[in-house]
């Protein structure tokens, strides 16, 4: 039910506003607001990738806050947002 949702709301919504709801309604316990621009500079940067290659080098090499981007991604289940919606 949350990945529909998720979903729904990153087709319905501007990034910021969807993430938001998603980080702080689909997420338990709820996400930090703070994380709203690190999720959306990942999102991007995977965006902009065209390979899985590229995605994979992206989520490994860039860090915030101490984590890498790869485990933001996974622990925010961020691929719902992103463009591609290729399987990463």
């Amino acid at each position: 039910m949350g990945r529909l949702q998720a979903e729904e709301m990153a087709a319905q919504l501007p990034l910021d506003q969807a993430l938001t709801w998603h980080l702080q309604s689909n997420c338990y316990p709820p996400i930090d607001l703070r994380w709203v621009p690190v999720c959306i500079e990942i999102i991007n940067g995977v965006d902009n990738c065209e390979t899985h290659r590229e995605v994979s080098a992206f989520l490994l090499d860039h860090q915030f806050n101490g984590y890498s981007a790869a485990e933001i991604f996974e622990g925010m289940h961020l691929n719902d947002f992103v463009q591609s919606k290729e399987d990463f």
